[in-house]
């Protein structure tokens, strides 16, 4: 850990002066593009025919079901078809029924697949069936402040989080980073997730999750090498960790601007049976920073297509909503997404969703109350500091309104270099 954070140090100093410089290097993960990538995938499916050989020559067998359940739990992080999620799920229900499964444990990975389908009402339901077994109480506490983290509870969760007891746990130290990094205490936040890194022993999955997170970190904090870094150590750990491999194409268009580098990653996680319809979103901020209008509109279209799929459209709500007020001109389905966002996360996100739905109705004022009511003083999350910073301009308050873009153009890296030059623009247009 000390070497890790040695490398990133020097790092850190000696980009201080260039950051703007391009950080990324094709040679660096040429391994994963070139065939490396391809093993992880293969282990998996080895994995999966392993369990369900054993399950068919035991249907019984509890070790069996659940090790299936959560190989296509596994299955769907790295490659994204929803089929997967479905199958795990009436897995653990076979196991609800199962005298021998502990029905904790059961309640406990469903929770957690409902969080990744964004369905955090779900969630909720499940957390709380597991807490009324009485077993593993520790972790359904744990799980219950991710849910209420999810949901925008978050004074809630760090209630629940301070549950727990050992505070220099793994478990512990991911969770408070998160609470640090919604406050806005990144550098808080950072050095949490780094001591969280240190007290991994030998999990590869664990690693490149956290790796990958601080990688995420990292940009939002404006430290582009020291991101570009840690999902390059992702790749070290697995060279199949798609996030890992997304990450890297996002510094390439939003700071490198290679584009056909950043093509080249997400049309090879396209071709490896990755069904992550945010790749085309990628694509479409390649398309609309190279002003080709085609290309946008398909990409746009693809996405559409993509989240319009049975389980899609609760995960990806958010995206849907600015799609179609941004690119499609509809901004009641983005109002209509954005109310029913905000019954399953009130979050301060979800509830700029729907600003953002007015504003693009022509409801000025009503976008104004809910974004001042919600969102504004409640977020550090930059696209929500540009919409509020929008509303504000149509409003006439231009203090307020050039404050917020300015902050929102500090993570320039975040939005991407499409919406930073319109946000640049906004700016521009009120001094």
């Amino acid at each position: 850990m000390r070497q890790f954070l040695f490398i990133l140090t020097v790092l850190s100093i000696a980009c201080s002066c260039s950051e703007k410089k391009a950080v990324t290097r094709r040679g660096d993960y040429t391994d994963a593009l070139n065939g490396a990538f391809l093993m992880t995938a293969d282990n998996e499916e080895s994995d999966l025919a392993f369990w369900s050989e054993r399950l068919r020559r035991r249907p019984n067998d509890v070790s069996s079901l659940f090790k299936l359940a959560a190989g296509y739990s596994a299955r769907f992080d790295s490659r994204g078809a929803m089929i997967d999620l479905f199958r795990s799920d009436s897995i653990y229900g076979i196991l609800l029924e199962h005298p021998a499964a502990n029905s904790a444990s059961v309640y406990q990975m469903l929770t957690l697949n409902a969080m990744t389908r964004h369905d955090f009402r779900a969630a909720e339901h499940f957390i709380g069936q597991a807490l009324q077994t009485g077993d593993q109480m520790s972790t359904s506490y744990l799980i219950l402040a991710d849910v209420a983290f999810e949901r925008g509870f978050y004074a809630k969760s760090r209630h629940m989080l301070e549950k727990y007891a050992n505070k220099n746990a793994f478990t512990y130290l991911i969770r408070n980073a998160k609470l640090l990094d919604q406050t806005g205490d990144q550098t808080e936040a950072i050095a949490t997730m780094e001591r969280a890194y240190h007290r991994i022993s030998g999990n590869r999955s664990l690693a490149c999750w956290t790796l990958s997170t601080l990688g995420d970190m990292y940009g939002h904090a404006g430290r582009i090498s020291d991101a570009y870094h840690a999902y390059l150590l992702a790749l070290d750990r697995d060279p199949g960790y798609a996030y890992a491999l997304r990450g890297i194409a996002w510094i390439a268009i939003s700071h490198d601007q290679k584009m056909d580098e950043a093509r080249e990653i997400i049309r090879f996680l396209s071709s490896t049976n990755h069904k992550m319809p945010d790749l085309n979103l990628m694509m479409a901020e390649i398309a609309a920073a190279e002003g080709n209008a085609d290309e946008l509109k398909s990409c746009y279209e693809e996405f559409m297509r993509l989240t319009g799929r049975e389980g899609y459209a609760t995960m990806y709500g958010k995206y849907r909503a600015i799609v179609l007020a941004d690119q499609y001109d509809n901004a009641e389905q983005c109002i209509a997404i954005a109310k029913r966002e905000i019954e399953n996360r009130p979050t301060p996100q979800s509830y700029d969703l729907l600003a953002w739905g007015y504003y693009r109705n022509g409801q000025f004022d009503d976008a104004l109350k809910v974004a001042n009511q919600y969102v504004v003083g409640k977020t550090i999350e930059p696209q929500a500091l540009y919409h509020a910073g929008m509303i504000g301009k149509s409003a006439g308050l231009n203090r307020q309104s050039r404050k917020l873009l300015e902050e929102a153009a500090g993570s320039s890296f975040e939005l991407g270099p499409v919406l930073t030059k319109a946000l640049q623009r906004s700016i521009d247009e009120l001094n």
